[in-house]
């Protein structure tokens, strides 16, 4: 699908014939709406391994290049109106690029947004009479305001759900319009909208570099955005919320975000569109406009801004390249959809790259299966100090309780996981929980965490009640932890794993984001220095810029721990970090949980690897059934009679 060229210029290039011609090309491919409701459950989500192969100026250059080149080949030029066109696609697609590519949230809610950026800037200069320039600014903040109300609707929604209720939320949007015609002038249109002026009227060429002008701004500062403390927020929150949430995150928040910035890329667009094409009608903002969209950010790339100029080049274009196929176009926009979808699900962009990485070689380490990039063992390095604590500081003091948990209850249905549990955790200590499959660990860990609420009882961390904290607030008041298989963010490389766990540590915005202001880059070095300092110390800094994803389970695992570490905890949880590894492994985990105690940091950690709890444990808590049986140093615990019953059942029963 295309957007609509002005009707003036069609007529007077192609004549009656080919006006008519034209709004043939128009009628959109609506048998592709009913496959593409299938597709969605189905999607698979973007990757962007290869978005840091375009970042830096090269394709600022080559885009700029590109801009020029088409002006002075096509100014005078009809055709000049088919990339104004693809220009206003791929401002809308840069939005659906952050909401879908960032965050995971897949919208077909775009056309609605554009409906109210093109009606609010028209009606507000047309009835009212009000500057183009004010009309936009309103425009704009009437959709960031629907969109902050539409995305705390559906933040909890995901895909196929999510896909539906923006759906309906831009179906709503085009038959509302529809029916406030004494203001939007219905399905008569609304006229006489006037165009764009700086000094003069924007004859099309000036408006072709104006668009396309806006359109590579808003590409840089989406990518800016993308490779920076809230980027790596949405990526987090895209990958895995809990874990994102678990390092102070707030997921629901940067959701919501990503919809505001997707309906503000749709609201520019559909203002310029509609100051071009001076006329405006509903029919301009049904579900093909969404599918189309939806079509773009799939073929350039979701998770790369600059795919979105490939992909509307490409799908804009495609009705006027079929010619007299046009009558096909349906045909081959489900053909294409299914092509992309199998071949290139992560875009043109991303198969481009592959390719090149397959003939030219990756530039990346390689990572082996015994976790090392040159088949060696693990070293560890020195603990970065930024990261270590002082006892005795700051009401710090060795053996004072730092967390302590009372009458702790947890039930699931009718089966009570935790049954008044009692545990002190002191300050400077390592802390083991020990226990039977079953015997409520993780689940208590959950609930310290936040990850799960308590049904009864009272926790508190520092003499603070933390009862009923989501995780993003115990996070805040340095408490982290790790899960019991790695929940490492597979879109991310090795170092911005670690750097997404500074997280809780930085406050830089999103306005210093996308611009990248001074404090931001500044901020971002110092991260990034103290994320490698994390990845020496654990020995994983040769593998810094491999996909966290690709790493072996047990690298995985210390690239967890380093994560958990960057956000400076006062308390450390770790649930089963021995499990699947191997012995050289568990005596460098061994190495490192002595090391961050010793420079101020409190370890609880869930293990069933005895000769890990024995070697480090400064108290043990054992487990059955969601009760404390026993607690004590690892021998007592060990020798416990209620212990050795609940591991090896009661041998006084066997013959």
């Amino acid at each position: 699908m295309s957007l609509p060229l002005p009707s003036s210029s069609c007529s007077s290039t192609f004549g009656e014939e080919g006006s008519l011609a034209h709004n043939k090309l128009e009628r959109e491919p609506r048998e592709l709406t009913e496959m593409t409701e299938r597709a969605i459950s189905v999607m698979p989500l973007p990757r962007r391994r290869w978005a840091v192969g375009l970042r830096g100026r090269w394709p600022i250059v080559v885009y700029a290049i590109f801009v020029v080149a088409v002006y002075a080949l096509l100014r005078e030029s009809f055709l000049l109106d088919i990339f104004v066109s693809i220009g206003f696609a791929a401002i809308a697609a840069v939005g659906l690029h952050i909401l879908f590519g960032l965050t995971g949230q897949l919208s077909l809610g775009q056309n609605g947004f554009m409906a109210i950026g093109a009606y609010v800037s028209g009606v507000l200069t047309v009835r009212l009479g009000l500057p183009v320039w004010l009309a936009f600014v309103c425009a704009l903040l009437v959709n960031s305001l629907v969109a902050v109300l539409v995305g705390t609707s559906v933040a909890r929604l995901k895909g196929f759900y999510l896909a539906i209720a923006t759906l309906a939320f831009g179906t709503i949007v085009y038959a509302f319009v529809g029916a406030i015609s004494p203001i939007t002038g219905g399905g008569a249109g609304l006229w006489d909208i006037p165009p764009i002026a700086i000094g003069s009227k924007l004859e099309r060429p000036e408006y072709y570099l104006l668009t396309w002008f806006v359109l590579g701004l808003l590409v840089v500062l989406a990518q800016n955005i993308a490779h920076s403390r809230i980027g790596r927020a949405m990526l987090a929150s895209k990958d895995d919320s809990t874990a994102a949430e678990c390092l102070g995150m707030k997921v629901a928040f940067h959701r919501v975000q990503a919809f505001m910035l997707a309906a503000g890329c749709a609201s520019v667009a559909g203002t310029l569109m509609a100051h071009y094409i001076r006329y405006i009608v509903p029919e301009y903002f049904t579900l093909d406009l969404a599918l189309n969209q939806l079509l773009i950010v799939l073929f350039g790339g979701a998770a790369l801004a600059w795919g979105t100029v490939i992909g509307a080049s490409f799908i804009v274009s495609l009705p006027y390249l079929l010619g007299v196929f046009a009558d096909y176009k349906p045909i081959v926009y489900g053909v294409l959809f299914a092509l992309v979808l199998i071949f290139m699900p992560n875009g043109i962009l991303a198969a481009l790259g592959n390719l090149a990485r397959r003939l030219f070689g990756s530039g990346t380490e390689t990572v082996h299966g015994n976790g090392a990039a040159d088949g060696a063992l693990r070293q560890m390095g020195e603990f970065p100090t930024f990261a270590r604590r002082s006892l005795g500081a700051n009401g710090s003091r060795p053996g004072t309780p730092l967390l302590m948990v009372q009458s702790l209850e947890k039930g699931f249905g009718g089966l009570k996981a935790l049954n008044g549990v009692e545990m002190t955790v002191s300050e400077g200590s390592i802390t083991a929980l020990i226990g039977p499959n079953g015997a409520g660990k993780t689940t208590l860990l959950n609930v310290i965490t936040g990850v799960a609420r308590a049904g009864s009882g009272h926790i508190s961390y520092l003499g603070r009640s933390i009862t009923g904290l989501g995780a993003d607030g115990i996070a805040d008041l340095g408490i982290q932890r790790t899960f019991q298989t790695p929940r490492v963010f597979g879109e991310m490389n090795v170092l911005e794993n670690v750097m997404a766990g500074r997280y809780c540590r930085t406050r830089t915005g999103l306005l210093s984001s996308a611009l990248r202001l001074p404090g931001l880059r500044w901020e971002e070095s110092q991260v990034r220095q103290e994320a490698l300092e994390l990845l020496r110390f654990v020995g994983l800094e040769s593998v810094r810029y491999a996909s966290a994803g690709s790493l072996p389970h047990g690298d995985q695992r210390l690239l967890e721990l380093a994560r958990a570490l960057a956000s400076q905890p006062r308390l450390l949880i770790l649930d089963e970090p021995a499990a699947g590894l191997n012995e050289a492994e568990t005596d460098l985990l061994k190495e490192i949980l002595l090391t961050i105690r010793r420079f101020g940091i409190t370890v609880l950690f869930v293990e069933h690897d005895m000769r890990l709890v024995t070697g480090v444990s400064d108290r043990v808590i054992a487990l059955e059934f969601g009760t404390v049986i026993a607690e004590g140093s690892a021998q007592e615990v060990q020798s416990n009679e209620r212990v050795i019953q609940a591991y090896l059942g009661d041998l006084s029963e066997v013959d």
